[in-house]
């Protein structure tokens, strides 16, 4: 399921950063150009639940019954029954839909104590608008009511285009999502931001689908001067997810 520049077409990787944020990428020479049509709408409304039950591990189907998947994964019991640490996982274009936003941090899936939501795109890529934010509002919502997750680990986080739709959620909405976890993402960012999450960065040296100096590099770089902590790792590969970086980045962010 890892993803690298063999595996993707390049257009439609891409693809995902235009519908997010009006940008566009030359796929022969790397150069990019990047537009930014006004503020999309990328506000949610759900928050856990205090009565909410506690969960059992397994893998839940949280789909309306509209053809369109959103999937609940709970790992073991930390023990004690409390309130679990929940992440909410976004695919990248093309990658598999919520079982592929699940699998982009099966390094955690062992982790004991944590819940990931993981929803699909209406089509085979995200796009910022009523469409895909409105269910991933409806996946987190029914999340919640779910399963009992403690308000201070909440966390975001996706690969490629999910890596640039997490960055566009989680930094418009602080108040819910104190950690963004962002896997070679694009690098358009939204203007308004609410609360200061953390954010955990990694992108390929060699990422000949959104070069990391217009991806990774430029997002460190803007959210650093904008006063975020931001932790970066640089890796020596192409555009792909390195597991036991998500996997640990998702552990830093929501283990108690």
């Amino acid at each position: 399921m890892d993803t690298d520049g063999r595996a993707l077409d390049r257009g439609l990787a891409w693809s995902a950063v235009v519908a997010l944020v009006a940008a566009a990428i030359g796929c022969s020479g790397g150069e990019e150009r990047t537009v930014i049509a006004g503020e999309a709408p990328a506000r949610l409304d759900a928050r856990p639940k205090p009565g909410a039950p506690v969960c059992t591990a397994g893998v839940y189907d949280l789909s309306p019954g509209s053809g369109r998947r959103a999937l609940l994964h709970v790992t073991p019991s930390a023990g004690g029954g409390g309130p679990r640490g929940l992440l909410l996982a976004l695919h990248g274009a093309g990658s598999g839909g919520a079982r592929g936003g699940s699998w982009i941090f099966r390094d955690a899936w062992q982790t004991p104590g944590l819940a990931i939501v993981a929803p699909a795109a209406a089509g085979v890529t995200w796009n910022l608008g009523a469409t895909d934010v409105d269910f991933v509002d409806l996946a987190l919502r029914r999340a919640f009511a779910r399963c009992r997750v403690d308000p201070r680990r909440v966390a975001v986080g996706g690969f490629s285009a999910g890596a640039s739709l997490a960055l566009w959620l989680g930094l418009s909405n602080g108040d819910l999502f104190r950690d963004v976890v962002a896997l070679s993402p694009g690098s358009a960012l939204p203007g308004r931001r609410i609360g200061q999450p953390r954010v955990f960065l990694a992108h390929g040296t060699r990422d000949r689908i959104i070069p990391i100096a217009q991806g990774g590099d430029a997002v460190a770089r803007e959210l650093r001067n904008d006063g975020y902590r931001v932790v970066y790792r640089r890796f020596d590969g192409g555009h792909r997810v390195l597991p036991e970086l998500a996997g640990g980045a998702v552990r830093r962010a929501l283990l108690p």
